[in-house]
Protein backbone atom coordinates (compact mmCIF):
# COMPACT_ATOMS: atom_id res chain seq x y z
CA UNK A 1 0.00 0.00 0.00
CA UNK A 2 1.18 3.38 -0.73
CA UNK A 3 -0.54 6.41 0.97
CA UNK A 4 0.90 10.40 -0.27
CA UNK A 5 0.54 12.58 2.95
CA UNK A 6 1.24 16.28 2.00
CA UNK A 7 1.24 17.93 -1.45
CA UNK A 8 4.94 17.77 -1.41
CA UNK A 9 4.90 14.41 -2.51
CA UNK A 10 5.59 12.73 0.93
CA UNK A 11 5.11 9.00 0.42
CA UNK A 12 4.95 5.85 2.85
CA UNK A 13 4.92 2.51 1.81
CA UNK A 14 4.97 -1.10 2.52
CA UNK A 15 5.33 -4.73 2.01
CA UNK A 16 2.52 -4.78 5.08
CA UNK A 17 -1.62 -2.96 5.96
CA UNK A 18 -0.54 0.54 6.60
CA UNK A 19 -2.11 1.24 9.88
CA UNK A 20 -4.19 4.66 11.05
CA UNK A 21 -3.84 6.05 14.65
CA UNK A 22 -6.84 8.26 14.54
CA UNK A 23 -6.34 9.92 18.07
CA UNK A 24 -2.76 10.55 17.50
CA UNK A 25 -2.87 11.45 13.86
CA UNK A 26 -0.25 8.75 12.86
CA UNK A 27 0.51 6.69 10.34
CA UNK A 28 2.35 2.95 11.05
CA UNK A 29 4.23 0.69 8.27
CA UNK A 30 6.03 -2.25 9.11
CA UNK A 31 7.58 -4.88 7.19
CA UNK A 32 9.61 -3.33 4.57
CA UNK A 33 8.43 0.75 5.07
CA UNK A 34 10.11 3.43 3.20
CA UNK A 35 8.77 6.89 3.69
CA UNK A 36 10.16 9.47 0.53
CA UNK A 37 10.30 12.93 0.48
CA UNK A 38 12.10 14.57 -2.32
CA UNK A 39 15.56 13.14 -2.69
CA UNK A 40 15.18 11.61 0.94
CA UNK A 41 14.56 7.81 0.91
CA UNK A 42 13.85 6.49 4.74
CA UNK A 43 13.79 2.60 4.66
CA UNK A 44 13.12 1.08 7.58
CA UNK A 45 11.48 -2.70 9.80
CA UNK A 46 8.53 0.27 11.20
CA UNK A 47 8.26 3.90 10.59
CA UNK A 48 5.82 6.19 12.58
CA UNK A 49 5.06 9.23 10.62
CA UNK A 50 3.17 11.83 12.85
CA UNK A 51 1.00 13.92 10.70
CA UNK A 52 0.59 16.86 13.09
CA UNK A 53 4.98 17.10 13.69
CA UNK A 54 6.03 16.07 10.87
CA UNK A 55 8.10 13.54 12.64
CA UNK A 56 9.09 10.27 10.98
CA UNK A 57 10.23 7.84 13.97
CA UNK A 58 11.52 4.58 12.35
CA UNK A 59 13.44 1.69 14.07
CA UNK A 60 14.75 -1.57 13.14
CA UNK A 61 17.47 -1.95 9.91
CA UNK A 62 16.94 1.91 9.07
CA UNK A 63 18.96 2.79 5.77
CA UNK A 64 18.47 6.69 4.94
CA UNK A 65 19.53 8.28 1.50
CA UNK A 66 19.87 11.83 0.30
CA UNK A 67 21.78 13.26 -2.04
CA UNK A 68 23.87 10.43 -2.86
CA UNK A 69 24.83 10.12 0.96
CA UNK A 70 23.98 6.57 2.59
CA UNK A 71 23.00 6.35 6.76
CA UNK A 72 22.81 3.19 8.36
CA UNK A 73 21.13 2.80 12.03
CA UNK A 74 19.18 1.18 14.54
CA UNK A 75 17.23 4.35 15.35
CA UNK A 76 15.79 7.28 14.30
CA UNK A 77 13.57 10.37 14.35
CA UNK A 78 14.10 12.78 11.37
CA UNK A 79 11.60 15.87 11.09
CA UNK A 80 10.49 15.95 7.31
CA UNK A 81 10.11 19.91 6.99
CA UNK A 82 13.31 21.08 8.94
CA UNK A 83 15.22 17.55 7.90
CA UNK A 84 16.79 17.55 11.47
CA UNK A 85 17.70 14.33 12.87
CA UNK A 86 18.64 12.20 15.59
CA UNK A 87 20.08 8.77 15.44
CA UNK A 88 21.74 6.26 17.81
CA UNK A 89 23.78 2.86 16.44
CA UNK A 90 24.97 4.98 13.12
CA UNK A 91 26.93 4.13 10.16
CA UNK A 92 27.72 6.15 7.01
CA UNK A 93 30.68 7.55 4.85
CA UNK A 94 31.53 8.86 1.55
CA UNK A 95 34.28 6.97 -0.12
CA UNK A 96 37.64 7.26 1.24
CA UNK A 97 36.11 8.23 4.67
CA UNK A 98 33.13 6.12 7.21
CA UNK A 99 32.24 6.21 9.96
CA UNK A 100 30.04 4.88 12.88
CA UNK A 101 29.07 6.42 16.29
CA UNK A 102 26.53 5.60 19.13
CA UNK A 103 24.41 8.88 18.39
CA UNK A 104 24.29 11.33 15.94
CA UNK A 105 22.16 14.55 15.78
CA UNK A 106 21.96 17.63 13.29
CA UNK A 107 20.42 18.28 9.77
CA UNK A 108 21.59 17.54 6.31
CA UNK A 109 24.38 20.75 6.73
CA UNK A 110 25.17 20.05 9.89
CA UNK A 111 25.99 17.02 11.95
CA UNK A 112 27.21 16.25 15.18
CA UNK A 113 28.83 12.50 16.00
CA UNK A 114 29.49 10.83 19.87
CA UNK A 115 31.72 8.35 20.63
CA UNK A 116 32.83 8.20 16.89
CA UNK A 117 35.07 5.67 14.75
CA UNK A 118 36.64 7.59 11.97
CA UNK A 119 38.13 4.99 8.87
CA UNK A 120 40.52 6.23 6.48
CA UNK A 121 39.01 3.57 3.46
CA UNK A 122 36.77 0.52 4.48
CA UNK A 123 36.78 0.15 8.08
CA UNK A 124 38.85 -2.78 9.05
CA UNK A 125 41.38 -3.79 12.15
CA UNK A 126 44.31 -2.45 10.38
CA UNK A 127 42.64 0.47 8.53
CA UNK A 128 44.33 4.34 9.75
CA UNK A 129 41.13 5.55 12.51
CA UNK A 130 40.13 7.97 14.59
CA UNK A 131 38.32 7.59 17.98
CA UNK A 132 36.53 10.61 18.92
CA UNK A 133 34.54 11.69 21.56
CA UNK A 134 32.83 14.48 19.96
CA UNK A 135 32.83 14.98 16.34
CA UNK A 136 31.36 18.01 14.62
CA UNK A 137 30.89 18.37 10.61
CA UNK A 138 29.22 20.94 9.00
CA UNK A 139 29.25 20.69 4.85
CA UNK A 140 31.66 18.24 4.70
CA UNK A 141 34.09 19.81 6.88
CA UNK A 142 35.76 19.11 10.77
CA UNK A 143 34.50 22.40 12.63
CA UNK A 144 35.86 20.62 16.19
CA UNK A 145 36.22 17.21 17.83
CA UNK A 146 36.98 16.53 20.79
CA UNK A 147 38.95 13.56 22.82
CA UNK A 148 40.74 12.41 19.15
CA UNK A 149 42.91 9.42 19.41
CA UNK A 150 44.63 8.71 16.23
CA UNK A 151 45.22 4.87 15.24
CA UNK A 152 47.53 3.14 12.39
CA UNK A 153 47.35 -1.00 12.68
CA UNK A 154 44.71 -0.84 15.44
CA UNK A 155 47.17 0.52 17.96
CA UNK A 156 47.08 4.11 19.36
CA UNK A 157 49.16 6.36 18.51
CA UNK A 158 48.59 10.16 18.87
CA UNK A 159 46.33 11.55 21.28
CA UNK A 160 45.04 15.38 21.30
CA UNK A 161 42.12 17.11 23.30
CA UNK A 162 40.87 18.77 20.87
CA UNK A 163 41.25 19.35 16.80
CA UNK A 164 39.46 21.79 15.23
CA UNK A 165 40.18 22.39 11.29
CA UNK A 166 39.43 25.67 9.92
CA UNK A 167 37.82 25.99 7.14
CA UNK A 168 39.42 28.64 5.51
CA UNK A 169 42.68 27.25 5.29
CA UNK A 170 44.03 24.54 2.78
CA UNK A 171 43.87 20.57 4.56
CA UNK A 172 47.23 19.36 6.46
CA UNK A 173 48.90 16.36 5.54
CA UNK A 174 50.85 14.09 7.47
CA UNK A 175 53.41 11.48 6.00
CA UNK A 176 54.28 8.28 7.75
CA UNK A 177 56.67 5.49 7.36
CA UNK A 178 56.36 2.12 9.43
CA UNK A 179 58.93 -0.77 9.07
CA UNK A 180 61.94 -2.56 10.44
CA UNK A 181 65.43 -1.82 9.72
CA UNK A 182 68.41 -3.97 11.50
CA UNK A 183 69.87 -1.18 13.20
CA UNK A 184 66.61 0.95 14.26
CA UNK A 185 64.59 -1.85 14.58
CA UNK A 186 60.51 -1.91 14.56
CA UNK A 187 60.07 2.33 13.51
Amino acid sequence: PTFTLLAQELQLESDQPIEFDEANKKMIATGEASLTYGDLILRANRIEYDQESGVADARGNIRISQSGYRFLAERLKVNIQSQEVEAFDVRFGSPPIYAEASAATGSNTRIELHDAQVYYREPDRFTPSMSIETFVVEDGEILDSENVLFKVLGLPVWYLPSLRIPTDVEPFQVRAKLGTRGNLGVF
